[in-house]
């Protein structure tokens, strides 16, 4: 019996077909999914904007990504759709998450805004304004959820 507990316990990560892990739950992948969005990804760390961005990718998000404030706020300018501004709350550059999102705001009303941060405190004083924060750092299913929750209660 020890031996059959074995292959039990063997087999059950190969049967996890690669999007199984997403779709685990009530929640099925569909629900979580990308549905051809268009996301702005700021965040000023050149490796964590890379990979971000392949999670994006990875969920069916379409995305755009920018470095700092000052270009994200080039590309809202620009003619192109955006569907949610993904950002780091601290940025250098002069141009904060906080402050970029109210210039976005100002430019496209009603575009949905998702912050993220790795600082407790920043995310702590955010609480109660009415902002979406995903604290650093996150597991793509966790980004899948906020994402689909915050681009849904836009629609």
């Amino acid at each position: 019996s020890a031996m059959a507990r074995l292959v039990v316990r063997g087999s059950a990560p190969r049967s996890e077909t690669p999007g199984e892990s997403v779709a685990g739950g009530a929640q099925g992948i569909a629900t979580l999914a990308a549905q051809g969005e268009h996301v702005l990804l700021v965040e000023d760390d050149d490796l964590v904007r890379q990979h971000v961005e392949a999670q994006f990718v990875a969920l069916g998000y379409r995305v755009t990504t920018a470095p700092n404030g000052a270009e994200a706020l080039v590309q809202i300018e620009s003619a192109a759709a955006f569907d949610l501004l993904f950002t780091d709350l601290v940025m250098p550059g002069g141009v904060d998450g906080r402050q970029l999102a109210e210039r976005a705001r100002a430019l496209r009303p009603g575009l949905p805004v998702l912050f993220t941060s790795g600082y407790a405190a920043e995310v702590l004083s955010q609480q109660g304004h009415d902002v979406e924060i995903l604290p650093k750092p996150y597991r793509r299913a966790q980004l899948a959820q906020k994402l689909r929750a915050v681009l849904d209660r836009a629609r």
